[in-house]
């Protein structure tokens, strides 16, 4: 892991929950459908699912992951140092 080894873990945090937000939004919307119309109603969890899995989209991702990825993979974005040395992680 990154922060044993006293680096950064930021690339691998977006990424993580990039991934789960991305999934849980599809599963939540495969409920819907299944659901049909009935999905759309308060009357099952699946509504209450597809707004949950939706907000940390539209919140708490970064403006853009894939941007964000894309920018490491291409050698333009670097982590930057740690402000302070973890105690306990020797190398």
């Amino acid at each position: 892991m990154a922060q044993e080894r006293g680096r950064r873990n930021t690339r691998e945090t977006s990424l993580a929950k990039w991934f789960a937000t991305e999934a849980s939004f599809a599963a939540a919307s495969d409920a819907v459908q299944i659901h049909g119309a009935y999905g759309y109603s308060d009357e099952y969890d699946v509504e209450r699912y597809l707004r949950n899995a939706k907000a940390p989209a539209s919140t708490k991702a970064p403006p853009n992951p894939r941007t964000s990825a894309a920018g490491y993979a291409l050698g333009y974005r670097e982590d930057r140092p740690l402000r302070c040395e973890l105690p306990g992680y020797g190398e």
